[in-house]
C-alpha cells in the first residue's frame, strides 16, 4: 500500500513503526513524533524521528515530510507500544553511563 501523507490523516500515518520510502529510495521507519503538543511549535515544530534501514536516526519537521516520503505501510492504529528496550538492556545502560550504584 502507498499513498502520499496529503491523502492521508498525518496523525494516523506518522505513527511509530510505520515504514516510509524516500525519493532517494531508501526505506524509513518511525519512532516518534516529537514536539508534537508543543505550545510554540514556532520555536520547537512537531519533528518526525525516523530510522534508516542502515540504523542511523533522523529528523525531519512534520512540515517538511510530504515533499519526499512516500508511505509504504501503514501500522494498525491501535498498536501496543513496545518498550525500546528491555529491562536488562536499561539495567545494563544505566550501569554504562552512570556506575553499579545507580538505581534503575
Amino acid at each position: 500500500m502507498q499513498a502520499h501523507l496529503d491523502n492521508i490523516n498525518m496523525s494516523t500515518i506518522l505513527s511509530p513503526q510505520s515504514r516510509w520510502r524516500h525519493t532517494n529510495g531508501n526505506l524509513y521507519t518511525v519512532l516518534c513524533v516529537a514536539n508534537e503538543f508543543t505550545e510554540r511549535p514556532e520555536q520547537y515544530p512537531p519533528t518526525v524521528v525516523y530510522q534508516g534501514d542502515n540504523g542511523r536516526i533522523w529528523s525531519r519537521p512534520v512540515s517538511d515530510w510530504s515533499r519526499s516520503m512516500t508511505l509504504v505501510n501503514e501500522v494498525a492504529a491501535f498498536r501496543v507500544a513496545q518498550p525500546l528496550l528491555s529491562r536488562e538492556e536499561h539495567a545494563a545502560l544505566a550501569d554504562m553511563t552512570f556506575g553499579h550504584d545507580h538505581p534503575v
